[in-house]
């Protein structure tokens, strides 16, 4: 299973130790794209800015793309596992603090899913998702989840 996270954000300091600790455990599957949120534009074109440098890092390749955001569909950690035991290459994607230009990602995003209601920081999401993968990785490899 090859997992890739881009994620729109400036800083992961507040919880870099426990967000490498995940990327440790996990190993060559996962692949983390960090790109640096625009400024100094109007939100608008913050939107546009992102979204094209979102596009232009988005493999070229059957990855099944997948948006965070907490509007769309609701799942919990049975689901989010049965969607990883579906595909063989995922990316997960984390906007930034203007969202995107949704349009633009029609026909590119394959699921739009949410693990939460209320807005999560940046670098709060991302620990979170890396969790859930580490906990479905572990569960599928036959390994303790708790220490």
């Amino acid at each position: 299973m090859k997992i890739t996270v881009i994620n729109i954000s400036d800083s992961d300091k507040h919880f870099k130790q426990a967000l490498e600790e995940y990327i440790k455990r996990l190993g060559k599957e996962l692949k983390i794209i960090d790109l640096k949120p625009e400024r100094n534009w109007s939100p608008q074109q913050i939107k546009l800015s992102e979204t094209q440098k979102l596009l232009k890092n988005l493999e070229k390749n059957t990855d099944y793309k997948i948006l965070l955001s907490i509007e769309w569909d609701l799942i919990d950690s049975i689901a989010f596992s049965k969607i990883l035991d579906l595909k063989n290459s995922i990316t997960f994607i984390i906007w930034g603090p203007y969202w995107l230009e949704e349009n633009l990602l029609e026909g590119v995003v394959d699921k739009k899913i949410s693990f939460w209601k209320m807005t999560l920081p940046h670098w709060l999401a991302k620990l979170f998702l890396l969790e859930q993968i580490f906990r479905w990785k572990s569960i599928l490899d036959n390994k303790s989840y708790h220490y």
